[in-house]
């Protein structure tokens, strides 16, 4: 169990089931701790667009399973956590309230615990060639504070697509949909889409993902637009509209 309640049993809990308010401000997520090269193709961007509506002039999705609903063993995301053997959860995985797919039933948790782990899930994919935009509901549901704790987007295990630290917890406190453009990386060969996390197990952390999206779009989508930025991950701008994203993809 990775809610409060497994405090009880020496698993070294900090209070969970609300972003971390005594978090630094978000500025410029950290670079350090992961291999590979920032995509100077990325763009990132917060926006409040729904995930699994379409975007007008973009295809269907071209990942399986983008909700994680297949559940674990997961039949095509290869998924991995040295201390919970996997991240994809449901409510099993905890008694705390405020730990909750976007939508569905099941979500990614990386973290949960003041424990050290190197969680990831993983999928193989066709990127074509075109405007192709990548999209994911996130939240930084705990953050420990120390900035030593990264979540990152990485493709074919070297090249970092967009990477945030427990640090951004004022910008990601609530469920977000983050957009990058992955355009630079359509070849029509596949690639590996990795989302992953580096968690130090100095203090508590919890980065969520749901409602993954991988689109082929004819021109570039309105959500990519925003409003006054908030703050930055690695590899593109994030920009907040301000509210909350309740609405699944």
């Amino acid at each position: 169990m990775r809610g409060c309640a497994a405090a009880v049993i020496g698993l070294g809990l900090l209070a969970c089931g609300c972003a971390d308010s005594s978090a630094e401000t978000a500025t410029s997520g950290s670079s350090s701790g992961t291999s590979g090269t920032t995509s100077t193709g990325a763009t990132g961007s917060l926006t409040d667009a729904d995930t699994g509506v379409v975007p007008p002039g973009c295809g269907d999705n071209l990942l399986d399973d983008p909700g994680f609903e297949g559940g674990t063993p997961n039949p095509v995301w290869d998924e991995d956590s040295p201390l919970f053997d996997t991240p994809i959860c449901d409510a099993n995985c905890t008694d705390d309230v405020g730990a909750n797919p976007l939508t569905g039933s099941w979500w990614v948790w990386f973290g949960g615990v003041a424990r050290a782990d190197t969680p990831s899930v993983r999928q193989d994919v066709v990127i074509p060639e075109g405007n192709a935009i990548l999209r994911f509901g996130f939240s930084i549901n705990a953050g420990s504070g120390t900035g030593n704790d990264l979540f990152s987007v990485v493709l074919d295990e070297t090249t970092l697509l967009w990477q945030v630290s427990d640090a951004n917890v004022d910008s990601y406190g609530g469920w977000r949909v983050v957009e990058l453009d992955v355009s630079s990386h359509g070849d029509g060969a596949e690639h590996e889409l990795s989302f992953e996390a580096t968690l130090a197990g100095v203090g508590l952390t919890s980065f969520f993902v749901d409602d993954v999206e991988l689109l082929l779009c004819e021109q570039e989508t309105s959500s990519s637009s925003s409003s006054s930025a908030t703050g930055e991950g690695t590899g593109g701008a994030a920009s907040s509209s301000g509210s909350t994203a309740t609405s699944g993809l």
